[in-house]
């Protein structure tokens, strides 16, 4: 299958190879340098001519320089690829050609490699050229000097190493690198001959080291944790003593809270109490447990202790803080009152004031049900503070709601003035857009034709494979 396709893809490439020759005029070379586009002096064209005849007497490579007036609809890749092929520059054995075009009506140029150059003359190198050294001078409107630059930038680039001797220099690196790769592989099976016994045995030795190691620390945790338990359970007696001491004091100030409150404020705290003695016992009875369970054990069942250690000290710790959450809750009592009293106070100015700033045409009933709302539940939180027992967290709960529903609706009014004056008088909206440009240059790969030729002599019918780089300025 894979055959048949690359078989198919051949016919199409030289299908549409032979479509764009027709259909293009692509001109016959006369030397080296071939300035269609008329960019050169006589005395710049004699003097590449002779370089690049030079380079290629002594080097075999040959450089040609194509200047155009049309890329005629096509790519610079594509115009470029077919007239390199159709020249065959370079030898038709070696494919050691390079051509430079330039088309500047399109501000477009391409350096294309022949197969054979590619290692010596890479796209990224050929790409460095073009925005290194040639498009600055397209830029300033220097395009002869910019020719000039990018022909001594490819030579000095390539060096003046016959093509021959590159070939047998590669061929030499090659074999060296296999060498050195086959003495390397050499060098491995032998290492690992010896390697993996003493890596087997460093490993085990590891491991057990490790084991070791873990169960030291283990032990080490365990021991610590021993101690820890002895502490923990002792911090549990201190707590069973505390809330056996602060009993009756919790009562007493139950008993203040109950004078001043009605029920639901204090029921729960009524109902600990009166579990408090049965909870200390049952408490007693457990600890004692525990302490003879740690005494008659050693390290090893510390973690199972500790577990059970933990547990009993947060549920004691909860017996003993029964008197801190009286006074605590005494204290949010008081704090409720106080604030109570003076909401009730300020908030009816509050209101007033509100309902006056709602008094608009542009405010919505929305807005005024919300303020509404804040009046109805102040209304219920002051009849409640007027109760002979009050429940003051209540009170200063309802007192917070109606200061929300207030900022409420103010906040609604606000938004509906803004809207009634946006229909009134809508403001002008601005629509811009913004422009991005960029430049790069890019190698693009395509297909080759071998075998051609052309009727000037200095072209051999070297190949080409899409290999370079294009440029724009």
């Amino acid at each position: 299958m894979r055959k048949i396709f690359t078989y198919l893809s051949l016919v199409v490439g030289l299908l549409f190879f032979r479509a764009a020759y027709g259909q293009v005029n692509y001109p016959s070379p006369i030397g080296h340098v071939n300035d269609f586009a008329n960019l050169l002096n006589p005395q710049d064209k004699q003097e590449l001519e002779r370089k690049l005849r030079d380079y290629r007497d002594k080097t075999s490579i040959e450089v040609a320089v194509v200047t155009v007036p049309s890329l005629e609809g096509l790519t610079v890749e594509e115009y470029t690829l077919n007239l390199a092929t159709k020249w065959g520059v370079g030898d038709k054995e070696k494919d050691n050609g390079i051509v430079m075009l330039v088309a500047p009506n399109e501000r477009k140029m391409r350096i294309e490699v022949g197969y054979g150059m590619e290692p010596d003359l890479t796209d990224a190198q050929a790409g460095r050229i073009i925005q290194g050294t040639i498009v600055p001078y397209f830029k300033s409107n220097q395009m002869a000097e910019g020719v000039v630059a990018g022909v001594n930038a490819i030579l000095d680039g390539l060096g003046s190493t016959p093509y021959q001797a590159r070939v047998e220099e590669r061929k030499l690196a090659e074999q060296k690198r296999l060498a050195e790769e086959k003495r390397r592989a050499e060098e491995l099976t032998a290492f690992m001959a010896i390697a993996i016994p003493v890596g087997l045995v460093i490993v085990t030795l590891i491991v057990i080291v490790v084991l070791i190691c873990k169960r030291s620390a283990k032990r080490n945790y365990l021991e610590e944790l021993y101690i820890d338990n002895s502490r923990f359970l002792k911090k549990c007696g201190e707590n069973i003593k505390k809330a056996e001491q602060e009993a009756p004091k919790a009562h007493e100030k139950l008993r203040q809270l109950q004078r001043d409150n009605p029920k639901e404020v204090w029921t729960d705290l009524e109902k600990s109490l009166e579990k408090l003695p049965a909870n200390i016992e049952s408490k007693k009875k457990k600890l004692a447990s525990l302490q003879e369970e740690h005494q008659n054990s050693d390290w090893r069942n510390s973690n199972k202790i500790h577990d059970k250690a933990n547990v009993l000290l947060v549920s004691i710790t909860v017996l003993s803080g029964i008197l801190e959450a009286v006074i605590k809750k005494i204290q949010e009592v008081n704090a409720a009152k106080t604030q109570s009293g003076k909401l009730i106070d300020s908030i009816p100015d509050s209101i007033k004031a509100t309902r006056k700033e709602l008094d608009d045409k542009d405010v919505k009933d929305k807005s005024r049900k919300c303020l509404d709302q804040a009046e109805g539940k102040y209304q219920k939180a002051k009849g409640l503070s007027n109760n002979q027992s009050v429940n003051w967290l209540v009170v200063v709960a309802l007192l917070a709601e109606v200061m929300a529903l207030v900022a409420n609706a103010k906040s609604q009014a606000k938004s509906d003035r803004e809207d009634a004056e946006e229909k009134r008088n809508p403001k002008p909206r601005s629509y811009g857009y913004d422009s991005h440009s960029s430049s790069s240059y890019s190698s693009s790969s395509s297909w080759s034709s071998s075998g051609s030729s052309s009727s000037f002599g200095g072209f051999g019918g070297g190949s080409f494979g899409g290999g370079g780089a294009s440029g724009s300025w």
